[in-house]
């Protein structure tokens, strides 16, 4: 028995369409959804799946109103595989029933291999990307003095006859950094005279 599948979204106009081919194609049912491919409840699929025999083909529009992703349409085509149903689209010219289903499946498991390395690729290069940006966030805040900072390193370089390298490894920052601030002497610069000035 040749069971037709059809989905489609609220927003598509082309659901008619699909059961027209789909009895066109032969099909004796057809079950249908209107949701979206990410909906997890698909009741016309499951109906589809029940009513699946040994020998009988799964007839659909397109790949995509069947599977999620790569990675399920292997899955999808793993498990008819397993009861003996075969898959069909009418566009796309997949058949899992005729004398290819095995090379079919083996490109799918290819893909689906390909998809994954593909998002672990993506996430490896946001997580780099993020790591990058949270450094040169720190190396900024490494360059930036706060106002008790400051008050800390006059305190230090006056009272305590500390050098500029000594309070700036007190203060956790670069000798440079302090420089901007502060002179050896202690006195202010513009860049702390600026900071100083903000209420």
């Amino acid at each position: 028995m040749r069971i037709g599948y059809a989905r489609s979204s609220l927003a598509e106009t082309n659901f008619e369409l699909q059961q027209q081919l789909l009895t066109k194609a032969g099909c004796e049912k057809i079950f249908v959804d209107r949701c979206y491919s990410r909906d997890v409840q698909r009741p016309g699929f499951e109906q589809a799946v029940v009513s699946a025999r040994a020998g009988d083909v799964i007839v659909v529009w397109k790949l995509d109103r069947l599977a999620m992703s790569i990675t399920h349409c292997v899955e999808l085509l793993a498990f008819f595989r397993g009861r003996q149903v075969g898959l069909e689209t009418l566009i796309g010219c997949i058949d899992t029933a005729g004398a290819d289903a095995a090379l079919i499946q083996r490109i799918f498991s290819d893909l689906a291999e390909l998809d994954r390395d593909l998002l672990a690729d993506r996430s490896t290069s946001e997580v780099v990307a993020w790591r990058t940006k949270r450094s040169r966030i720190q190396r900024a805040d490494k360059r930036l003095l706060r106002k008790e900072q400051i008050f800390a390193a006059i305190e230090m370089l006056i009272e305590k006859k500390l050098r500029l390298n000594q309070v700036a490894a007190q203060l956790g920052v670069s000798r440079a950094t302090l420089a901007r601030y502060v002179d050896a002497k202690g006195n202010t610069l513009t860049a702390a005279k600026k900071l100083l000035a903000v209420r």
